[in-house]
């Protein structure tokens, strides 16, 4: 009769452990599970911010380089604005030098 409760108690024990290792495991599995969402929305959350950022330094390139074309697109004009008034100065200078040289 010992021998058959020892065997009893040793079977309920064994039993017991892996009924609270599987219980252990499942609710760190859970708990695991939970961490690892939460790590995920931290990261999709730092992945927007670099995704927000990265669509506002578009806009400014974009910005930036409608800036440079209507600064090269002024100095252009500038440029023929300058050309003209060189021919309007050397056209004067002749006609000074021509004034000058008449008897």
């Amino acid at each position: 009769m010992t021998i058959e409760l020892s065997l009893l108690i040793s079977g309920v024990s064994v039993a017991f452990a892996i009924f609270f290792g599987i219980r252990d495991q499942t609710r760190n599995s859970r708990k695991d599970t939970k961490e690892e969402a939460r790590e995920d929305a931290t990261i999709i959350t730092k992945l927007e911010a670099i995704q927000t950022n990265m669509l506002e330094v578009k806009a400014e390139v974009r910005s930036y380089r409608e800036e440079m074309k209507d600064i090269r697109e002024h100095i252009a004009r500038d440029n023929e604005s300058l050309k003209s008034l060189h021919k309007r100065v050397d056209g004067i200078e002749k006609r000074i030098a021509a004034y000058h040289e008449q008897p």
